[in-house]
């Protein structure tokens, strides 16, 4: 169907339609406000996440690499199409994009984002969409699709600040072999059973290198989430002779 649609708007909209399948990104400009609240964090970072990865149902582009996001009230982030990089590409353009506006930039008395404005960059303009009465009940159907398919995402944010990886390191322990423990606990006490857990490792070190799959249901994991509940066990101590040898992999 999509196919058919297509063709139908190259014949009435080349311009637009080349705009589109031509653009590297997307910037989308909700007209709704998003964020974290301090009277309910919880279900804000919920609404939030599910507003970046969803939307509305029409206004999330991912055919794209990325599509900028930015809410009414400021707040901005990333929704990333996953096939051509791994998250830490994505991670490392978000993270010099916010250092770049913090420590390069900085902001002015006002709170702006300090900088030199470009007046030769071209100015935006408005792409005209001619689409013919017989592809809108086609719209009209994608439409419903997705909107289906968004209200079945559960999406839950839990915020912890008890303690981070600063805590942990100062531990002598790996953060990442702790939360992987923590993560085979936490499925153990909730399903009652183990199951195969997939961990991406990094090898863009190497040659064309992006993940590796890195199995971290291990005997050791399931030794120590059974101990865990047994009250008769030393379990700090089984914590520190799974982590370790975990950590030197």
């Amino acid at each position: 169907m999509w196919a058919q649609v297509r063709e139908s708007v190259k014949t009435h909209a080349a311009t637009a339609l080349e705009a589109v399948e031509g653009a590297a990104f997307f910037v989308s400009l909700d007209s709704e406000p998003a964020g974290l609240t301090r009277e309910d964090p919880a279900a804000s970072l919920d609404a939030y996440a599910h507003a970046l990865l969803a939307g509305r149902g029409h206004d999330r582009w991912f055919d794209k690499s990325f599509t900028l996001i930015v809410f009414s009230n400021g707040k901005l982030g990333l929704s990333v199409e996953h096939s051509w990089a791994d998250c830490p590409v994505s991670g490392h353009l978000w993270e010099f994009t916010l250092a770049t506006e913090c420590f390069q930039l900085g902001y002015a008395t006002d709170g702006h984002c300090k900088g030199h404005p470009d007046p030769t960059l071209p100015q935006p303009q408005r792409l005209q969409w001619d689409l013919p009465e017989q592809i809108q009940p086609s719209i009209s159907l994608a439409l419903r699709g997705a909107k289906t398919l968004s209200g079945n995402i559960d999406c839950h944010v839990f915020p912890f600040s008890h303690f981070g990886k600063s805590f942990i390191k100062c531990c002598h322990v790996s953060s990442d072999s702790f939360i992987q423990l923590v993560l085979q606990l936490a499925h153990f006490r909730d399903r009652g059973q183990f199951c195969l857990t997939y961990e991406s490792a990094m090898t863009r070190l190497f040659l064309e290198g992006r993940t590796e799959t890195v199995r971290s249901c291990t005997r050791e994991a399931c030794q120590f989430v059974r101990a865990m509940d047994n009250k008769e066990t030393a379990s700090w101590k089984l914590a520190r002779d799974q982590i370790s040898p975990r950590s030197s992999k």
